[in-house]
């Protein structure tokens, strides 16, 4: 396998970790590419959640709410940025560490910095309980490599993966076909593993 092909796979890879773990959390996956033109470049859009319903400023219980809604959905986000990297690492057979995956992992710390700013804002409403997001990155990290792991997740990350290299790109429908959502019990068990939450307009995930 050529050096531009190996590429190829290894970024679908990437997105197809990206692809199971949006669909894990709920969110409908429109498209996932992994660009033949331009080897090691990929794209997951997907739709994302409502804006929170929650009025910070309203009351306590509603503050209380907001952040738990906040707390909730930006950890869901971090486990699906870390699946595209976990995801390439695992067909690697090589630690995160040694892959440099720098844009998904600065999201995640992104996110994690952005929850630490709502947190102060949201404590002068209501008493909430105290965060420390290095726990919360390490935790969501073994949660998805201990996910991957399952047999069934990660023969439908190959599954996609496989096809996504040669194909280049996929739409919602195929993907649900091709991963059988829509038809199999015993995938929408492993679709099931964490709680579905809503969702409205379109997002873009790019690697």
């Amino acid at each position: 396998m050529s050096g531009n092909q190996t590429r190829i796979k290894l970024t679908a890879y990437h997105e197809a970790g990206h692809a199971m773990a949006a669909l894990r959390e709920g969110i409908q996956v429109n498209r996932v590419v992994a660009y033949r033109g331009i080897p090691g470049k990929g794209v997951c859009t997907f739709n994302i959640r409502q804006k929170n319903p929650y009025d910070v400023e309203s009351s306590p219980g509603s503050a209380i709410a907001s952040w738990a809604y906040t707390l909730e959905t930006t950890r869901s986000d971090i486990r699906i940025f870390l699946a595209g990297p976990l995801a390439h690492a695992k067909a690697l057979s090589k630690p995160l560490r040694l892959l440099g995956a720098k844009s998904d992992l600065t999201k995640c710390l992104n996110l994690a910095s952005r929850l630490t700013h709502l947190h102060s804002y949201v404590s002068q409403f209501a008493e909430i309980a105290p965060i420390n997001t290095e726990n919360i990155l390490n935790t969501e990290r073994l949660s998805v490599r201990r996910w991957l792991a399952q047999p069934k997740v990660w023969n439908a990350v190959e599954l996609i993966a496989g096809k996504l290299s040669l194909t280049g790109q996929m739409g919602n429908q195929y993907l649900d076909e091709l991963i059988g959502i829509s038809n199999t019990s015993e995938m929408q068990g492993v679709l099931n593993f964490w709680r579905r939450i809503g969702r409205t307009k379109n997002g873009i995930m790019e690697s």
